[in-house]
């Protein structure tokens, strides 16, 4: 689940915001962020459709701090996933100073091409731009295919505030992240007049507390859409559903 294997990277992002609260500088002493291995939160992850009501099979996620080593040049730290007891993926974050980093593979992101590599996810800045890439992919539409440039932009953004009911009728009080991964593609039918349109926008919203790190992730359902500029093939929309992950039971040392 992709928006699960992100959210300890906003969770870094939270914990340098709420040091720097009080100067307009940011310490960069070891004790910065302090990652401990042990730490863990854990979630049940079920799908909702276009109007959020649940569907679906409900799952058991937990994100475990592991290992601290140093991979591909960077500091590291290894968050274990894991689905209903079984090991299911690995996040690899680095901090750097007023930075985080985080080592992004080809199966953690929508994007034709991918390499894995190093990318800035989040800076001291309301919003922090993540990649963008024009990538040249086949666009299967009806019973043709053409071959086009599609355009792919990832950025990030501060939401504002949000509450969640955490235990036993006590709200916390967090700090909503937002991912958008935005994709757009023109394209024709050979041979002819008819040309497409093909838009979608992913977007996933983190709910972050000081005190809790992690409090609520929601992968918004997004809207696949083919708009038509001809007569003799109609467009068409498309929507897929999304997954809400609600807390269920955490442990933090800082």
């Amino acid at each position: 689940m992709k928006n699960v294997t992100t959210l300890l990277m906003l969770f870094v992002l939270l914990i340098i915001t709420s040091c720097s609260d009080d100067s307009t500088s940011v310490s960069t002493s070891d004790n910065l962020i302090n990652f401990s291995k042990g730490n863990y939160w854990i979630f049940d992850t079920y799908s909702v459709d276009k109007d959020l009501n649940r569907t679906g099979q409900k799952y058991r996620d937990s994100i475990v701090a592991e290992t601290n080593e140093t991979f591909q040049g960077k500091d590291s730290w290894f968050f274990v996933r894991y689905r209903d007891k079984a090991n299911y993926d690995t996040l690899i974050l680095s901090v750097e100073e007023t930075k985080v980093y985080r080592y992004l593979r080809p199966h953690e992101i929508d994007l034709p091409g991918f390499s894995a590599q190093w990318i800035s996810f989040a800076e001291l800045t309301d919003t922090w731009f993540v990649t963008r890439s024009d990538v040249l992919i086949d666009v299967e539409y009806e019973n043709f295919t053409d071959t086009s440039t599609a355009n792919y932009i990832v950025n990030g953004y501060n939401d504002g505030q949000d509450t969640v009911l955490l235990f036993e009728d006590n709200n916390a009080i967090g700090t909503k992240f937002r991912i958008k991964n935005d994709m757009s593609v023109s394209f024709s039918k050979p041979n002819s007049t008819c040309d497409f349109k093909l838009t979608r926008a992913k977007q996933t919203t983190y709910s972050l507390s000081k005190e809790t790190g992690i409090i609520r992730i929601i992968k918004h359902p997004y809207l696949k859409k083919v708009t038509s500029y001809c007569d003799e093939i109609p467009g068409k929309e498309e929507w897929t559903d999304g997954e809400v992950s609600e807390i269920m039971g955490y442990h933090v040392n800082f």
